[in-house]
């Protein structure tokens, strides 16, 4: 489902390394204050990959830049991913957990 940044509210965004795999992150809220991540990493170095997580569940996720209106995002929410290397899910995990206690 496509889900525009405008319906969105941006909340945090943090970065850092766990376990070795670089994290950057970008907490959103819906209005109703449900919670999602957009994640990129990558381990050491390329390649970089981008998830969408929401309460644990990751998700494929592609962003969009759009020309009209102006400099607008869109977040491309695909379905949930069962196949993300666990070394990799572990590190991410850590790092949503670290940055919601702060």
């Amino acid at each position: 489902m496509p889900v525009s940044l405008r319906a969105l509210a941006k909340r945090m965004t943090r970065q850092g390394v766990f376990d070795g795999h670089n994290v950057d992150g970008i907490q959103y809220a819906d209005a109703q204050g449900k919670t999602g991540w957009q994640i990129n990493t990558w381990p050491g170095r390329d390649p970089i990959t981008c998830y969408w997580i929401e309460e644990g569940k990751f998700f494929g996720v592609m962003t969009h830049v759009l020309a009209q209106p102006i400099d607008r995002l869109h977040y491309e929410i695909g379905e949930e991913l069962s196949s993300v290397p666990e070394m990799e899910r572990i590190a991410i995990l850590k790092a949503i957990n670290k940055w919601e206690k702060e």
